[in-house]
């Protein structure tokens, strides 16, 4: 477990395969840290090229420290592992939900450092990105703290999903995260159309943010958008198989100096933008009764109610799906197991 002292704090770093480019993988914030790139995509980018992982700080095994989750503060902790890698070429970064944030901004502001960008159901720090983020993530310190949540949780999670809610936890209540979101990031068209580094977009066609990404794909000038078809915000595990050749595919062509300098499609057809400003669409699992997107300090009394009857459907679907694939021992996992990997 290999750990680097970097502005004051040790961040938790993996570094699989010693040879073609170098790719750099950020993870979400909350529920996620760099295990979800382990079992999915960093070893098959690893075989054949230098995968670089690590636990944003207050995630995974990295240092918590009380404050310092700001954006800038977390590009800070990028570019000195980078450093302290000795990684002084351009490298590709792979940024999923918020880590694509971060894969943006280094595009933006550190040109000089990008090979290329790769985000997978990345956010886009556009006009009003941090007021959602802060409702989000105001509203997501009373969802993992709500007496039903923690029995749900106990009752129908496995170990490292309830540990991965206890992180969130803790970086809610104990770091200055959500403070620090609201400090304004946010990228105008002109910064975002001025990018040189080539892109592969991918989302899923139920995604909650993806006519965000739709946008940003209409700036980048030399984009790939990939839209996977009945998949959401989760393309990553559910279509893993699919999300990795893709990747690779892209990437053997961008070291090649294959790709077109045009934008391309692949999946659905865009959806059809309706009239006034763009607000993503509200995920299944939140309370019907409650403002979207969130606004601080405006959720219902009874939120709950509403998210307890759609806990229980999923519940009930997620055994169904286990039946299923008990009854049919040729049904692919394409997740992986991840149990004890931090």
């Amino acid at each position: 477990m290999p750990k680097a002292k970097l502005n004051g704090i040790e961040i938790h770093y993996q570094v699989l395969g010693s040879q073609g480019a170098k790719v750099v993988f950020l993870h979400g914030l909350l529920l996620d840290n760099m295990s979800s790139w382990y079992m999915t995509l960093a070893n098959p980018v690893g075989q054949e090229n230098t995968a670089i992982l690590y636990d944003l700080r207050g995630h995974g095994l990295s240092e918590r420290p009380a404050d310092g989750y700001d954006v800038e503060s977390q590009i800070s902790d990028l570019n000195a592992l980078l450093d302290f890698l000795g990684v002084e070429e351009p490298v590709y970064f792979v940024g999923s939900s918020f880590g694509g944030i971060l894969a943006l901004y280094m595009a933006v502001h550190h040109p000089e450092r990008v090979a290329g960008v790769i985000l997978i159901e990345a956010h886009v720090a556009v006009e009003g990105w941090s007021d959602r983020m802060v409702g989000g993530l105001e509203f997501a310190g009373k969802f993992v703290d709500h007496p039903l949540v923690n029995q749900w949780l106990s009752e129908n999670s496995d170990r490292k999903f309830r540990k991965l809610a206890a992180t969130a936890r803790s970086i809610l209540e104990d770091t200055s995260l959500v403070k620090d979101m609201s400090v304004p990031i946010e990228f105008t068209e002109e910064q975002l159309s001025a990018i040189k580094a080539p892109t592969l977009s991918i989302y899923g066609e139920n995604s909650d943010v993806l006519e965000w990404a739709e946008d940003l794909s209409d700036l980048l000038p030399k984009s790939e958008f990939h839209v996977f078809e009945g998949c959401t915000h989760s393309v990553m595990t559910e279509a893993t198989f699919d999300v990795r050749k893709t990747l690779l595919d892209w990437l053997g062509r961008a070291e090649r100096n294959e790709l077109a300098d045009s934008a391309s499609r692949l999946g659905p057809a865009k959806r059809r933008r309706t009239e006034g400003t763009w607000m993503p669409t509200r995920p299944l699992w939140y309370p019907a009764n409650a403002p979207w997107p969130p606004v601080a300090g405006e959720m219902p009394e009874d939120w709950d109610e509403d998210w307890t009857k759609w806990a229980a459907t999923e519940v009930e679907k997620a055994r169904e799906e286990s039946a299923r694939a008990v009854s049919d021992p040729e049904s692919p996992n394409p997740a992986g197991d991840t149990e004890g990997i931090d």
